[in-house]
């Protein structure tokens, strides 16, 4: 009994050693079925199958000691270190056909039970596959003895701690081949077409000047100028918005394609988002072409479009003998929106979609004062016409995206309509009054340009805009730039334009598209499978890093108390100052809290998943750079050298292929305490980019007394007194309101206490928590001309004042535009732009004025 214990130790060894080794096998699902398969062989077998014998490495001369000692992790395949990228020349390649490989189908996925065992993963290599390996495992074993031994855990406690976590699934997708099929509506849908002459900018690339600001000639009729203003706005005339969970029509569209999964592009962009970030590596856009100065701006991502996911999965009853089906309906309380921070915004585009799509005599029975007269007649409001809807299918998702206009001459037909306000309408969204008078005045330059407002939408939106179009097989976006007040120009861009910018290539685009829709797809199984027939709560947040890893928090939501105010995590101080990695827990830890009382997920309030992937391109493995579909010989782009026999030998290159190997963990070692506090940290980071500076209340007060002059004007006291009553509580018609809307009329207070507490603060007193505030405030005191840079540095640390663990000095970067001192003096600097763009408004009327007459 001794012979055959000492071969099966050895062999169990080399078994060992073989997983362990990087160059061995560099995906880690590899590895770890290597070492499963080696922990669960019989060891007390009288005649070992026979293996090919392993030659002794030779010791190394010197033998130098690890800098850091090494923590055994609990996730079963840090452990194994980080995987190599497979090269030509790299000397594990012919090993790879003994490692047993990981699934290859598209969709693949396996299940550990509670067990300990995995039925989808080969149990071990065949006596002729160990004989036609016997030469890579020798060098393999040379090459491990030159380099510095460090202890592995013993694969059985691995295994028994993966018994331990509930529904841990493992599979590959490969971004080939699967794209998104149209799906046959219930019936026929009616889409807008462009007016006013505007058709001509689809076919015409660039920007398009409403007015041309050297000799003020009109490009488009001059009604298209000035914009309604929002509380004018007949918004009752439009169809109602309809979420997801609400659309009966979505829900039987998904239940007749046997779709588990249904939602809009407004709900789902962000989920999107936050897997591409994850599959992609956190790849950055390409802001190549832009001027000089722009280099100063940073080269990623906003801090807004990098925001956590929060949505709720609502579950649809199966009162039919269907299939369940749940909705995907966008959770804005969770992701924290504050009181109107995008309430004009979303009002203004719904109000200029029509104002594009009609001519000036229909788009005048949009306004509420006309339809005040058609009541006042006894006239009936004609029914509004449903929105028109493409639905597409991919996988077990039904998606739903809403068609805004159509011409048939584009290649996809249908397009886009979006409205961009400018720079400072966005950065400071509550004093979007006093902000309107920013103007675009150039083509080119870091502000008053449209180069700057088509920069800050690469960066912002296009990530979002190129999945909504790709959602409704669209040919692009057609963009309004304005300024609320105005419009300044149009833009028509192709959805092979956003591609290019986001993703590097179209065919990186299409592909990125298809895996992040599948990753969610399994994420939102495990899910499902952890709270069954059950509506949930969902958070996605991807780490930072080159190699990032995507936190879940999943939570039960009452559909019953949906009316009602749900509570929702709130950070606090005590709150961890950051999410733990996920697969970083010494296992150990793991293994010695395996005493404590388990409790089930599915009896838990809140669970948390961890997603990790490995990324392969064309075979071979990306890490510690992002996925980049131009890092290939022969297919990066040289601006220098572009020219047409460059673009035609890249055609000619085949397809390259983008497989994501994932894992999706659920973290049963968690308390709900704990997963509490990871939770707040995304809270924390959703809250942090929501700051609004106080508006010019002087500017506000304005803008209400013209309004009421006008309405007097129409119906004297009694049409004031009306349109006071509709506006009174900040609702608009047929809109969804905004979460916590407040009227105008609690701000004064607001602002004394902003005030207060930055007076406060300067004085060393209280460390209130307040957004900010500027000279606007000052100036409603009647002091705004002796602003003083002290008082600028104290309004800067009464602002930084906020409690933000999560976020270092250094990465706050220009999202918080109310927490740093450089911040809040871009706000004024634009308050002052928007100041004297609006008195250069008022000279440029009266001089029109003058010409007419």
């Amino acid at each position: 009994m001794v012979a055959p214990r000492r071969r099966a130790a050895r062999a169990f060894s080399r078994a060992t050693a073989a997983a362990a080794s990087p160059s061995s096998s560099p995906s880690f699902l590899s590895r770890l079925s290597a070492l499963a398969a080696a922990a669960l062989a019989p060891t007390t077998s009288a005649t070992p199958p026979a293996s090919p014998p392993v030659a002794p490495a030779p010791a190394p001369a010197r033998r130098l000691p690890p800098k850091k000692p090494y923590k055994a992790p609990v996730n079963p395949f840090k452990h194994l270190g980080p995987p190599q990228r497979k090269t030509v020349a790299d000397a594990s390649r012919p090993a790879q056909s003994a490692a047993v490989k990981p699934p290859s189908s598209q969709s693949g996925s396996t299940q550990v039970t509670d067990s300990g065992t995995n039925d989808g993963q080969p149990k071990s290599h065949s006596s002729a596959h160990a004989e036609s390996s016997a030469q890579p495992q020798v060098a393999a074993a040379e090459k491990a003895q030159k380099v510095a031994e460090r202890p592995v855990p013993r694969p059985k406690k691995i295994w028994q701690n993966l018994a331990h976590l509930e529904g841990a699934v493992l599979g590959r997708l490969s971004g080939l081949d699967v794209s998104p099929e149209t799906v046959t509506p219930l019936r026929e849908m009616h889409v807008a077409t462009l007016a006013h002459g505007l058709d001509r900018v689809l076919f015409n690339p660039g920007v398009h000047w409403l007015r041309d600001p050297r000799t003020g000639i009109y490009n488009f009729p001059p009604s298209l100028r000035n914009i309604l203003d929002p509380d004018l706005f007949d918004y009752d005339a439009l169809p109602p918005y309809i979420t997801s969970s609400q659309d009966k029509e979505l829900e039987t569209i998904a239940k007749k394609n046997e779709a588990r999964y249904c939602g809009s592009t407004s709900s789902m962009t962000a989920l999107l988002s936050q897997c591409y970030f994850l599959i992609s590596g956190r790849k950055n856009p390409d802001l190549s072409g832009f001027s000089e100065s722009f280099k100063a701006l940073g080269n990623g991502f906003t801090m807004g479009a990098q925001l956590p996911a929060s949505i709720k999965l609502m579950r649809k009853p199966n009162h039919d003998g269907s299939k369940e089906v749940y909705a995907i309906d966008a959770d804005k309380a969770a992701a924290g929106e504050l009181d109107n921070s995008n309430f004009v915004l979303a009002a203004l585009g719904k109000s200029m979609e029509k104002m594009l799509t009609v001519d000036d005599n229909e788009f005048r029975n949009f306004e509420r004062t006309e339809r005040w007269t058609r009541l006042s007649k006894g006239e009936v409001d004609p029914p509004a016409q449903p929105e028109a809807y493409h639905y597409s299918k991919l996988s077990k998702f039904m998606m739903r995206s809403q068609l805004d206009c159509y011409d048939s001459r584009l290649p996809n037909k249908t397009f886009d309509l979006k409205t961009r306000a400018v720079v400072a309408i966005r950065q400071d969204r509550a004093n979007w009054v006093e902000s309107s008078g920013y103007q675009i005045r150039s083509a080119k330059g870091l502000l008053e340009s449209f180069e700057r407002e088509y920069y800050d939408m690469v960066r912002a939106a296009f990530l979002k805009y190129g999945f909504q179009a790709r959602i409704g097989n669209m040919d692009g976006i057609f963009v309004a730039y304005h300024n609320t007040k105005e419009i300044f120009g149009f833009q028509y861009v192709p959805l092979e334009e956003i591609f290019t910018r986001v993703f590097g290539t179209v065919e990186m685009g299409e592909q990125a598209f298809s895996l992040s829709v599948r990753l969610l797809e399994k994420i939102l199984d495990s899910a499902t499978e952890i709270y069954e027939k059950q509506s949930l709560r969902l958070t996605l947040v991807v780490g930072e890093g080159k190699d990032p890893s995507m936190n879940v928090f999943v939570e039960p939501y009452d559909e019953k108390a949906a009316s009602q105010s749900q509570p929702v995590s709130q950070p606090s101080n005590a709150d961890s100052t950051s999410i733990p990695d996920p697969f970083g827990t010494p296992i150990e830890k793991v293994i010695d809290s395996s005493n404590k009382p388990f409790v089930p997920l599915s009896q838990r309030k809140i669970v948390q998943l961890d997603v990790k992937v490995d990324r392969w391109l064309d075979g071979n493995m990306v890490h510690g750079v992002p996925v980049d579909f131009t890092s290939p010989p022969g297919r990066a782009v040289n601006s220098l050298k572009e020219d047409e026999i460059a673009r035609r030998s890249r055609q000619k290159l085949g397809p390259l292929q983008w497989d994501v190997d994932y894992v999706i963990q659920p973290r049963g070692d968690l308390t709900e305490a704990e997963t509490n506090r990871h939770l707040n940290v995304a809270r924390a980071a959703q809250l942090s980019v929501s700051s609004l500076t106080m508006p010019n209340l002087d500017a506000v007060a304005t803008r209400e007394a013209e309004l009421e002059e006008r309405m007097r004007q129409y119906g004297g006291e009694e049409a004031v007194e009306r349109w006071r009553s509709e506006r009174r509580d900040g609702r608009i018609g047929r809109m969804p309101r905004a979460p916590g809307q407040k009227p105008l009329s609690g701000l004064e207070g607001t602002e004394e206490e902003a005030v207060a507490a930055v007076e406060g603060e300067a004085d060393g007193g209280s460390e209130g928590s307040v957004a900010a505030t500027s000279e606007d405030g000052e100036s409603a005191a009647g002091a705004a001309e002796a602003a003083s840079t002290s008082q600028d540095d104290a309004a800067a640390a009464a602002a930084a004042s906020r409690d933000l663990p999560h976020i270092s000095l250094l990465d706050r970067g220009e999202g918080l535009w109310t927490t740093r001192l450089s911040a809040l003096r871009r706000v004024q600097h634009l308050r002052e732009l928007a100041r004297l763009g609006a008195q250069d408004r008022v000279l440029q009327e009266k001089s029109d004025r003058k010409e007419q007459v």
